[in-house]
């Protein structure tokens, strides 16, 4: 009977690339200096470090024979033996790669340009090999060490989701972008400007405010002015009408809540006539029926939550992302937090303005991973009742100003004003138009809904 011999622990730490890989780097680096050689201008090496970059190689010494390649090639020099042998030197890393004796065996091992790219891709293979065994290993230190609070096991796949991800993408490798072509491709928009992907549907609004992916709008009022109804309208709008996929974290309001709203607002049936059904007419029956069929189609997906972290909220999104691919909707365009102070952050904190600047940094870099527009519902602070808010009203403000591209801050006018039914937003923030501008809407808490003044 055979045994099976499980490896040690000091086993598992390590990772020793077999012998036909490092034949293979050898043969590798020897085509590079073959191919590279003045009579020999074929371009092969530049292709084979293009597949094989240094840090793929498992030996460190042909990981620095090949970034000195790199280098050289960088330069518009052939690299052959005696130019690789100098850049060495200057480096100060000759002795350490073997001398310059190595560095001719490594031209005795060079093969032909076909076989070569088959043994680079060997290589890059057994460095993803060895990539993947030390998140394996990361994984099991973590869990050992319990690194992770709250969203254990989604932490955990986080971790090894986005490690693995990189792999797949290429997001390893360096990527310097030309600023020429940064510049041709604006200037392509110049010419044949697009409309934006989305709008709030708020017509008055969307002349000033611009919502692009990537960003991050704040979304502030005090308690009952109409937070979760001016983004909900949004939303809804964005999925209905505009058709792109939006995720509401809905972390204030239970399901039966957040659809009785819906409803009300797409129906424009009196919202309280859904909480107590008996005050429903066959006219509102009608109007209800309409508007769940126009929601069937919608790709509004919501999460109620009562408290998520943004680990959660990326996990979600992924899951949004796949099955918008599997249904044939376009991307997910905008992220809806209801609200900032529900959501907990990846760590404790002594004080609560540092863990909600950590909170607001995670959405901002969710936003841009994803290239999605983050619409983030805030609270404003008790001093701004009673007048209109500013900036400063905003709890924690530097921290969630600075984070945001767009602040919008609600101001409910007192009836005596003459304003019934309307509702200002002050645009406090306001990073591709004007600031400190004001922009009207008609206020229909019964419907649970905002429209543009002009419709009514």
């Amino acid at each position: 009977m055979s045994i099976t011999r499980m490896p040690h622990t000091s086993d598992m730490n390590t990772w020793d690339a077999p012998d036909e890989i490092v034949h293979a780097e050898r043969a590798v680096l020897g085509t590079v200096l073959a191919e590279g050689r003045l009579d020999h201008p074929t371009g092969v090496g530049a292709r084979l470090l293009d597949i094989c970059q240094p840090k793929a190689f498992h030996r460190p010494a042909h990981a620095a024979i090949a970034a000195a390649c790199v280098d050289i090639l960088g330069q518009h020099q052939s690299v052959d033996p005696t130019v690789l042998v100098n850049e060495l030197f200057r480096r100060e890393e000759l002795e350490r790669v073997g001398g310059g004796g190595y560095v001719l065996e490594l031209l005795e091992v060079a093969t032909n340009a076909s076989a070569a790219e088959t043994l680079a891709n060997g290589v890059v293979n057994d460095a993803h090999r060895r990539r993947m065994h030390e998140i394996g290993q990361n994984l099991i230190q973590r869990a050992a060490a319990r690194a992770w609070d709250g969203d254990l096991l989604a932490s955990a796949v986080d971790y090894a989701t986005e490690a693995l991800a990189s792999l797949d993408s290429g997001q390893e490798q360096d990527v310097v972008q030309s600023l020429a072509d940064d510049v041709d491709e604006v200037w392509a928009d110049l010419l044949d400007p697009q409309p934006p992907r989305f709008a709030t549907g708020l017509t008055d609004l969307d002349d000033q405010l611009i919502m692009e992916p990537g960003d991050v709008t704040t979304l502030a009022a005090r308690t009952s002015v109409g937070k979760s109804m001016v983004a909900s309208t949004i939303a809804q709008h964005v999925a209905v009408n505009c058709r792109i996929p939006v995720f509401f974290a809905a972390l204030e309001m239970s399901k039966t809540q957040m659809v009785r709203r819906t409803l009300a607002a797409q129906a424009r049936v009196q919202h309280e006539a859904l909480v107590r059904p008996g005050l429903l007419s066959d006219d509102d029956l009608r109007r209800l029926q309409q508007a769940k069929d126009k929601l069937a189609g919608a790709p509004l997906f919501t999460d109620y939550a009562s408290a998520i972290s943004v680990t959660h909220l990326r996990h979600r999104l992924r899951w949004l992302i796949k099955n918008c691919e599997r249904s044939s909707h376009e991307a997910p365009g905008l992220v809806v937090v209801d609200y900032l102070g529900i959501m907990r952050a990846t760590q404790r904190y002594e004080r609560r303005q540092l863990e909600l600047a950590e909170t607001m940094q995670a959405l901002r870099a969710l936003a841009s991973e994803f290239e999605v527009h983050m619409l983030v519902v805030h609270q404003l602070n008790r001093d701004a009742e009673g007048r209109e808010p500013r900036l400063v009203d905003l709890r924690e403000s530097g921290d969630i100003e600075q984070d945001s591209a767009n602040v919008l801050l609600l101001h409910l006018p007192e009836e005596s004003e003459g304003r019934g039914g309307e509702l200002d937003i002050l645009l406090a923030k306001n990073r591709h138009g004007r600031r400190d501008t004001k922009v009207t809407v008609t206020y229909q808490p019964h419907y649970q809904r905002v429209t543009s003044l002009a419709r009514g």
